[in-house]
């Protein structure tokens, strides 16, 4: 395949992965078994959503944006959130919120950490944009 250019390459690679690359299929990630769900091209590169079974107390780490983690994503044994950078909009505080607070077997408690900064005026702000949101979720300030 002839390329000018990187995003070219790029752009090229997928093309071949998705014609030929049959999804859902199992892969080795870093040691862990999982489920290549879907491969999508993204100005940053090639990147594949996994899905691996989890339960409470697997001590799953995920780090992930809002983009990311605020629609479609889906790992109910998850149990703490923490949020790092400020976010004002209560529809996006739910979807982020509503990914430690759903039910799981063996889960009983949900976190969510903010951060809050008086002296940093948009932090300062925005958590209080950030409350009516969640005292509809449940939580309280501790």
């Amino acid at each position: 395949m002839d390329c000018y250019d990187e995003h070219e390459q790029l752009s090229g690679l997928f093309a071949m992965i998705e014609g030929d690359l049959a999804v859902p299929f199992e892969a080795e990630v870093l040691g862990v078994a999982v489920v290549v769900r879907k491969v999508d091209l993204r100005s940053s590169g090639i990147v594949a959503s996994c899905h691996r079974e989890a339960k409470v107390g697997d001590g799953i780490l995920v780090i992930g944006t809002t983009p990311f983690i605020g629609e479609g994503f889906d790992a109910p044994v998850l149990d703490t959130l923490f949020l790092a950078g400020p976010i004002s909009f209560d529809g996006l505080l739910v979807q982020c919120a509503g990914r430690v607070i759903r039910a799981a077997s063996g889960k009983d408690v949900a976190e969510v950490h903010d951060y809050h900064d008086p002296a940093t005026p948009i932090l300062a702000v925005s958590l209080q944009r950030r409350m009516p949101g969640y005292r509809a979720l449940g939580f309280v300030r501790p």
